[in-house]
């Protein structure tokens, strides 16, 4: 819940909305790591991608629980955390060339309505844009 779309699910009826994330593809969130560190501590990152699963996967199953939680702390009422989380995906997926394009058609979005002066992130300039020290399957 680090973005508006929860205080949004707490809008009345009363409003009219313009558009919502479902209008825009490839919205995501990132874990990311200098790349020296990525390939010095490949242990350390998959300790870190473990926890992050296994955090993912207890919302997953505690989803009564985390609607309290996170209406307690955010002071939202829990009907409107629980509409808001209903639009969450949990889990680690890796970096692939779709998540990629999701996010630069998101560029384009900006950069079509000047909010971006450049937004070229497609194709990679490295070959093993995909690839590191430690495959995600390997990590978790």
């Amino acid at each position: 819940m680090g973005d508006l779309g929860s205080y949004l699910s707490g809008a009345d009826a009363d409003t009219r909305t313009i558009a919502t994330g479902d209008d825009v593809e490839g919205g995501t969130a990132f874990y990311l790591a200098r790349r020296g560190f990525f390939e010095e501590s490949p242990d350390l990152v998959r300790t870190v991608l473990a926890a992050v699963a296994k955090c993912d996967d207890w919302a997953a199953n505690h989803r009564d629980e985390v609607i309290a939680l996170l209406a307690r702390s955010t002071g939202l009422a829990p009907d409107v955390v629980a509409r808001s989380l209903a639009k969450l995906r949990y889990g680690l997926l890796p970096m692939t060339p779709d998540v990629v394009a999701g996010q630069q058609a998101i560029a384009d979005g900006f950069h079509a309505a000047g909010l971006l002066t450049r937004c070229r992130m497609w194709p990679p300039q490295r070959r093993n844009f995909f690839e590191g020290p430690v495959s995600f399957q390997d990590a978790v």
